[in-house]
C-alpha cells in the first residue's frame, strides 16, 4: 500500500511540475499570444531542452552514474533516438509554439490527449487490441475538446489556427514517441539513459537542422530572453520526467500516465490564479481528458501470441 501511495505521489508531483513548467513558459514568451514570428518560441524550446540535458548530466554525476549509454544495442539506441526526434524537437517545439499562439491552459488541455494517439498507434504498430472501455475513453477526450470550442474559449484567439496546428503536431510527436520508446526499451534502457538520449538528440537537431533552416542566430536571439528563468524551468521539466518515470516503475504505466496527464488540470488552475479568472469549462475539460486517457490506456491490451 505504501509503495502504491508513493507511486501516486511521484506521478502527481511530476504532473504538477510540468503544469508549472507550462505556465512559466508563457512568461518567458512574453504573453500567451504573441506575434506571428515563431523564432522566439523555437529558441525557448531549444534552451529548455539544452539546459534540461545539462541538468540530467549533473544529476547523473551526483549519483556517480556518469554517461554510459553505449552498452545498449544499436537497434535500441536508434529507436530511442528516432523517438527522441519526434518527442523533443517536434513535440516540445510544437508545444511551446502552441503556448505562444494560444494560452498555457488551452495548450496543456489539448496536448494532454497524446495518450489517445499513442494508444491508436500501438494498435497498428504494436498489434495491441482496444476494448469498449478504450473506445469510450477516446470519445470522452473528443467531447472534452469539443466543449472548449463550444464555450468559445479557443475560437476567439487571433492565431487560433496556427496554435491548433502546432498543438496537434505536439500530440502526434509525443504519442509517437511513447510507442517508439516502448520498442527501444526492449533491452530495458534505464529511464535516466532514455532521458539523456532524448535531450541530447533534441539539442543536436536544433543546432544542425532547425536553426540553419530557420536562419536563427543564437547569440542575437538571446537578447530579450530571461536565461535564468529558463534554466529554472528546465529543472522543473527534468524533475517532472524523472518523477514520471519513477511513478511508472512503482505503479505501472497505466496509472502513471493517467496521473501524468493531469498536468492539464494543474496548468488550468495555475493559469486561472495568475490571471485572476476562473473557467469551469477549462477545469471540467481537463478532468474529462484525464478520465478519458485512463479509459484508453486501461482499455488497450497487448495482443497475445
Amino acid at each position: 500500500m505504501l509503495k502504491k501511495n508513493n507511486g501516486i505521489f511521484w506521478g502527481l508531483l511530476g504532473a504538477l511540475f510540468w503544469g508549472i513548467d507550462t505556465v512559466l513558459l508563457v512568461f518567458v514568451s512574453k504573453g500567451d499570444a504573441g506575434t506571428n514570428s515563431i523564432r522566439t518560441p523555437l529558441m525557448i524550446a531549444f534552451l529548455h531542452d539544452f539546459f534540461s540535458c545539462i541538468w540530467v548530466l549533473i544529476i547523473r554525476f551526483v549519483n556517480d552514474k556518469g554517461v554510459n549509454v553505449w552498452h545498449y544495442s544499436m537497434k535500441s539506441i536508434v529507436l530511442q533516438s528516432f523517438a527522441s526526434v519526434l518527442g523533443a524537437p517536434l513535440g516540445m517545439t510544437s508545444y511551446v509554439i502552441a503556448i505562444f499562439f494560444l494560452t498555457s491552459s488551452l495548450t496543456s488541455i489539448m496536448s494532454s490527449i497524446y495518450p489517445v494517439v499513442s494508444a491508436l498507434l500501438a494498435i497498428v504498430i504494436l498489434k495491441e487490441k482496444v476494448s469498449f472501455k478504450g473506445i469510450s475513453g477516446v470519445i470522452l477526450c473528443v467531447i472534452s475538446i469539443a466543449l472548449l470550442g463550444i464555450s468559445g474559449s479557443i475560437t476567439n484567439l487571433e492565431n487560433f489556427g496556427l496554435g491548433l496546428f502546432f498543438c496537434f503536431l505536439c500530440v502526434f510527436g509525443w504519442g509517437s514517441e511513447s510507442v517508439l520508446s516502448s520498442l527501444g526499451m526492449a533491452e530495458e534502457i534505464l529511464p535516466i539513459d532514455a532521458l539523456q538520449i532524448r535531450q541530447f538528440i533534441s539539442v543536436v537537431v536544433y543546432l544542425l537542422i532547425i536553426f540553419p533552416v530557420m536562419k536563427i542566430h543564437i547569440l542575437s536571439s538571446l537578447v530579450n530572453i530571461n536565461i535564468m528563468l529558463i534554466i529554472f524551468i528546465a529543472l522543473l521539466g527534468t524533475l517532472s520526467y524523472i518523477f514520471y518515470y519513477t511513478s511508472i516503475a512503482t505503479i505501472g504505466a497505466t496509472v502513471a500516465t493517467s496521473l501524468n496527464v493531469s498536468y492539464s488540470v494543474w496548468a488550468s488552475i495555475l493559469f486561472s490564479i495568475g490571471h485572476r479568472t476562473f473557467s469551469l469549462v477549462l477545469v471540467c475539460s481537463s478532468i474529462l481528458i484525464v478520465v478519458g486517457n485512463y479509459l484508453v490506456i486501461k482499455g488497450t491490451t497487448k495482443e497475445k501470441n
